[in-house]
């Protein structure tokens, strides 16, 4: 076997690195107790961090955050009352919330998404907040602030400010220094102290004597005073401050002109260059920075900062015109360059922790300098520009350079364990000759034209030789083309005397694997996600973890040296044998499907086995197990429970049939000494597997011993529950709490939470978690659930009463069933849309920070708080407010122009209310238009059952649908149609708003319900007709699907205010055309529209080419229940050929359509001189 020692080392290294985030603080580690794996050894799991949204590490003596940055997900970060002196959580880009109150800082970097910040009594002496435009809250009172910087461009959507307690701060940049300074508008909620005066244009802040004596050497400052005049400094656009000893460069910001800035050989530890946004040069190599930030610098072309070994991180994504870059020995453990398409110099060399580098989108690079990093893959197939290569000290095993036939200058020597770099000439590359000249590589790598891909590493050669013999390999060298495995599905390397599983991992597709009878001592098959089977029976494993395997169906591992297994991720398991192991205590209450389990010959003392209904086979024997409920095991027909001596009864469903051994019961075994009976006693345990829970229930006196079980008569009539900031990641066990009323969760690290049989549960103050699922009872009513990561919530048989959930995911929420809410918040969630419409008790509403575009909020009255800022709002509607006496805010909703209030006067003069400066206040802001029409249909009023009132026959059978039968199928409620009297529904119509300017051209149309007095209202059944049209002049059009459509003569002015169209009135006719109307049959002095278009045209016919009168026939001979085809058949439907909609269709017999039809022919005005059956009576659209 071949010398591995260091491959393995570096392996070791590699994998450690990548999965663990390094934590030196050991108070930060202690109170990331939760998710660490081993305390106190300095680092902390990566996995259990990353997807973090909210952390509270308050009171916890913490000196040094450093680790913080790992935490990539955060939303919420709370740090106050520490000793922190330096915070760094730029890398956090999500993070909206910060507050590190009570700290000893004296450098605060954070990105540009904050909106709340809490950063008072600290030791900052300067604050920049210009970049972030979403602030809502700003608290830095209690610092020693010389320099204040918020003028973000959008103060209008900054509520709160309290910057007092700051003595050394003479001067504040605003937006706005005039408003600011008079205390109004925006600005009437923020505080200072009597010293500090508002500005616009402030002095920049350079407490660095040596940068600030550098500035006055160029001539751009005169005292050294620690500020420099704006005005001195914002045009220059070259700045060379090179080797001047300087730590500190703040005050760079104030250079907003700056193209080229240099600054190597100083000691300065943040270089935030984000005002800087001109730059195209910097230089500011051997220095010890810990953050460079050049983001907002899309112009830069040159960026060199060699030498500051603790800078980490670095983004360039911005830069998309970078051409060159050296951040050669800076800490990089990662490095993103895909976007810097242009880039054409890249030094990364000494930055050990590099362990991937992409640069295939970088095809016009040139030079390439990467030695001495943590790399095991390079690709520059991509980069056939290079000149220049250095891969030097890496650990790359192979590589593939035949592509860069221009590059002159190669050196691999050493390069880890190298065997092969491929190249277009082997010949002249091994010869030394042409472009291959320089290059230079260890004595043990070969040129080839050929080489094999990257190897996987496979150290114990019981198991090579078996994939030798699969075809999979050829050569016993420790090494196996990842090609030739990674798309295998099933592999079986049992009883082979395998001690190592090395390699297993990169058989990523994997199934099912069967590797029982042989010595392994651990596996790994983290990596195996797509398992459904393993089997491992009979090795000599200590531990096993199966929790990425969520697939897995069949999991053997019996015989082995096992003392717990973790199944809490498993729930597909259908089989599960664990025998012959040591395992004391397991649960599998959570595997629904389970239908085998082998436990036997363990140390159990208890298995609960009670959820497990699907189960078939169990085999307990040989433990200690003292209590066995079997009761809901109805399709167990194999069960084996011999040799547990303390086991005295067997709790079963039908003792009688147990006891005979009959039924299921007939292959059950058991102890002599064990009986079968239906109640054995048992004391009721509840399962409570979190640790932290149980603890607690100890420490408050519910229980005794930490064991996963509480008894349950300890718990059940509990009515209070406080478990606040304890850690506790799981609440299974909760359930059992059937009379609480009132629980209280905050600060865990829950991530789902099921209170469904809680049914007393009334108050749940659960937020400060890590929820993704919350499922509460009916009998919620006052619901804190904010800051957790929950994306949808379930409230609809509720009586919620007080709702926050600010600070989630959710995109959608159902309140229509909640009318007793009265106080809801719903900010910082991700909500186009909600309705509240039934929700009129609402005293608080606070739904800032979503993507809501429309609220109308007239009928809410008793609303005395609103904030609805950060939205995407275009129309809000505040009328009818007379509580509105606290803050109302809608700042930072750049389309909204304009605010519906009572008063536009009060408004304006209101110090509470906030709004943007583009918005502005009036009593109407619709820009919508509303119409109320009134037109008669003549088939239903012909023979009327009440004067005047148009016949409801489709109605009063349950004909008329709930979907419209127009193009837009509108739907109804079919409650609208046990309206009676003058309101009810006679059909449904068709109206339409058209140009004028040209009367054939539709704006919009839509569909609507026609009462039986002729008015034309929407789908309620009530209100009037409101088009998403503009205020202006249009023609109004309304069609029928059996009646000639009609159009209105002029033009006529519509708006938010409903105007009356009364098309019925004969005596004032505002119909288009002549005779577009009739009276025939008609009250007096009424007109109605034209009946008997059955065929859905543009005319009404009774004889001749495509009359009315065929379409009415081929519809009663159509009719399926016309089995001897007559003309004279009748039937019942919501049908065209109805021509009086009384319900009926009849061609020939009594009361017949088409008599109607052709009664309504001969009465037209133009057919009376010679009446005749051919006359065609025409629709009389300007397009006919």
């Amino acid at each position: 076997m071949k010398n591995t020692t260091l491959l393995l080392l570096f392996f070791i290294s590699t994998f450690s690195y990548s999965q663990y985030t390094i934590i030196p603080d050991t108070n930060f580690e202690s109170a990331l107790a939760a998710y660490d794996d081993i305390p106190s050894d300095g680092q902390i799991p990566t996995a259990n961090i990353n997807t973090l949204t909210t952390l509270d590490i308050s009171n916890s003596s913490i000196s040094d955050l450093t680790g913080i940055e790992a935490f990539i997900a955060l939303t919420n970060l709370s740090c106050s009352n520490n000793m922190i002196t330096e915070l760094n959580v730029f890398e956090i880009s999500g993070l909206i919330t910060l507050n590190c109150d009570n700290n000893s800082l004296t450098q605060l970097v954070f990105n540009s998404n904050l909106v709340l910040l809490f950063t008072s009594d600290n030791n900052l002496k300067s604050l920049d907040l210009s970049l972030n435009t979403s602030l809502f809250h700003v608290e830095c009172q209690n610092n020693d602030l010389y320099y204040l910087n918020i003028k973000n461009g959008n103060n209008a959507g900054i509520g709160f400010v309290v910057a007092s307690g700051n003595t050394n701060l003479s001067c504040l940049n605003v937006d706005d220094a005039v408003t600011a300074t008079a205390g109004t508008g925006v600005y009437a909620g923020w505080s200072k102290d009597a010293g500090t005066t508002y500005g616009e244009n402030c002095d920049i802040y350079v407490p660095d004597d040596n940068f600030e004596q550098a500035l006055i050497d160029l001539g751009y400052d005169t005292v050294l005073d620690d500020f420099v005049t704006t005005a001195n400094i914002s045009s220059v656009s070259f700045l060379s401050v090179s080797n001047k000893s300087i730590d500190d460069l703040t005050g760079i910001s104030g250079f907003t002109s700056l193209l080229s800035l240099y600054c190597s050989s100083n000691n300065i530890s943040l270089l935030d260059l984000r005002h800087n946004i001109n730059l195209v040069t910097v230089s500011g190599r051997q220095n010890q920075f810990k953050g460079l930030y050049v983001q907002n610098s899309p112009s830069l072309k040159t960026l060199d900062c060699l030498g500051s070994s603790q800078l980490g991180f670095l983004d360039i994504t911005q830069n998309t015109v970078l051409e060159t870059l050296d951040c050669i020995n800076t800490g990089l453990s990662t490095i993103d360059v895909t976007q810097n398409i242009v880039l054409d110099i890249l030094k990364v060399g000494g930055n050990l922790n590099l362990l991937t580098l992409d640069i295939s989108q970088n095809t016009n690079l040139t030079e390439l300098s990467c030695y001495s990093s943590g790399l095991t893959d390079l690709d520059v197939s991509n980069n056939t520009l290079l000149l220049d290569l250095d891969i030097s000290n890496n650990d790359i095993t192979a590589i593939d350079l035949k592509q860069n036939t221009l590059l002159t200058a190669m050196n691999a020597n050493p390069i880890g364990f190298p065997s092969c770099i491929q190249v277009a000439d082997a010949i002249a590359a091994n010869a030394g000759t042409g472009i291959y000249t320089t290059w230079t590589k260890s004595a043990g790598t070969s040129y080839s034209e050929f080489c094999l891909e990257i190897n996987t590493y496979v150290p114990d050669d019981a198991f090579e030789q078996k994939l030798i013999d699969l075809g999979y390999d050829t050569i016993l060298d420790d090494y196996v083309i990842t090609e030739n495995i990674n798309t295998v599905i099933s592999l079986n390397i049992n009883n082979l005397s395998i001690a190592n599983l090395t390699g297993i991992e990169a058989f990523t597709v994997l199934e099912k694997l069967n590797c029982n009878n042989n010595s392994l001592t651990s596996v790994d098959i983290s990596q195996n996600i797509n398992l459904l089977q393993f089997k491992c029976f009979n090795n000599s494993l200590t531990s096993l973890d199966v929790l990425n395997n969520v697939l897995l169906t069949d999991l053997r591992c019996g015989e082995n040296m096992l003392t717990n297994l973790d199944i809490s991720q498993n729930i597909n398991l259908i089989q599960l044998r664990f025998q012959t192991n040591q395992i004391n205590e397991i649960y599998v209450d959570i595997l629904d499907n389970l239908e085998i389990l082998y436990g036997h010959a363990n140390n159990l003392t208890r298995l609960n086995i009670t959820t497990n209904t699907a189960l078939t086979t169990l085999h307990c024997y040989n433990n200690d197990i003292s209590a066995l409920d079997l009761t809901q095991n109805t399709l167990l027909t194999t069960m084996d429970a011999t040799l547990n001596t303390n086991l005295s009864c067997i709790q079963v469903s039908d003792a009688t049939a147990a006891i005979t051994g009959t039924g299921i019961y007939a292959t059950w075994l058991k102890d002599v000494g064990a009986s079968y009976a239906e109640n054995c006693g048992y004391v009721q345990e509840t399962f409570v597997p979190d640790d932290a829970f149980e603890q607690e229930l100890i420490n408050i006196g519910y229980d005794t011993v930490l064991d996963n079980f509480v008894i349950t008569a300890n718990i059940s009539g509990i009515l209070t529950l406080d478990v606040i900031s304890l850690s506790i990641a799981d609440l299974t066990g909760i359930e059992d709490f059937s009379s609480l009323s009132t629980l209280r969760c905050q600060f865990n690290t829950l991530t789902n939470l099921d209170l469904s049989n809680n049914t007393s549960l009334s108050s749940l103050f659960c937020s400060d978690n890590i929820l993704i699922s919350l499922i509460v009872p009916n009998s919620i009513n006052t619901l804190y659930c904010y800051n957790n990561s929950l994306a949808t919530l379930d409230l609809t048989a509720t009586d919620i009463k007080h709702l926050r959930a600010y600070s989630n995911d959710l995109t959608a929420i159902d309140l229509t069933n909640n009318p007793n809410l009265d106080f809801l918040m719903l900010g910082f969630n991700n909500l186009t849309n909600l309705d509240i419409n039934n929700n009129l008790l609402l005293e608080t509403l606070s739904l800032e920070a979503n993507s809501l575009t429309s609220l109308d909020l007239r009928y809410h009255t008793a609303l005395t708080a609103i904030t609805v800022s950060n939205n995407d709002l275009t129309e809000l509607n505040l009328k009818n407010k007379p509580n509105l006496t606290n803050t109302m805010n809608a700042t930072n909703n750049t389309n909204l122009t304009c605010i519906q209030v009572d008063d536009v006067a009060a408004a304006n003069a209101n110090v509470v209310w906030f709004k943007d400066v583009g918005t502005s206040y009036s009593l109407d802001c619709n820009t919508n238009s509303i119409v109320s029409p009134k037109v008669f249909l003549q088939g239903p009023l012909l023979s009327p059952d009440t004067v005047g009132l148009m016949n409801d026959d489709l109605r009063v059978n349950d004909l008329i649908p709930t979907t419209s039968p127009y193009s837009d199928g509108l739907k109804c409620e079919s409650s609208i149609f046990n309206i009676t009297g003058n309101n009810a529904i006679v059909d449904w119509v068709w109206v339409e708003l058209r140009d004028q300017a040209n009367n054939t051209n539709i704006i919009e149309g839509q569909s609507a319900l026609l009462q039986r007095d002729g008015d034309i209202v929407t789908t309620d059944g009530v209100s009037d007709l409101i088009f998403n049209a503009d205020p202006d002049n249009y023609y109004a059009a309304i069609k029928h699907r059996n009646h000639l459509g009609i159009i209105s003569t002029n033009i006529v002015a519509l708006s938010g205010t409903p105007v009356n169209l009364n098309f019925t009135d004969a005596n004032n006719q505002i119909t288009f055309g002549s005779n577009a109307q009739t009276t025939y049959g008609m009250p007096t002095d009424t007109l109605a529209m034209w009946a008997g278009n059955a065929g859905g045209d543009t005319s009404v016919r009774y004889l001749g080419s495509g009359n009315d009168s065929n379409t009415i026939k081929d519809n009663v001979l159509a009719d399926s229940g016309n089995t001897t085809s007559s003309n004279l058949h009748s039937f019942t439907g919501y049908n065209p050929a109805d021509i009086n909609l009384d319900g009926t269709i009849r061609y020939q017999g009594s009361g017949n359509d088409t008599n109607t039809l052709k009664d309504i022919i001969l009465a037209h005005p133009d057919n009376q001189s010679s009446p005749s059956n051919l006359f065609i009576i025409l629709e009389q659209f300007p397009e006919n």
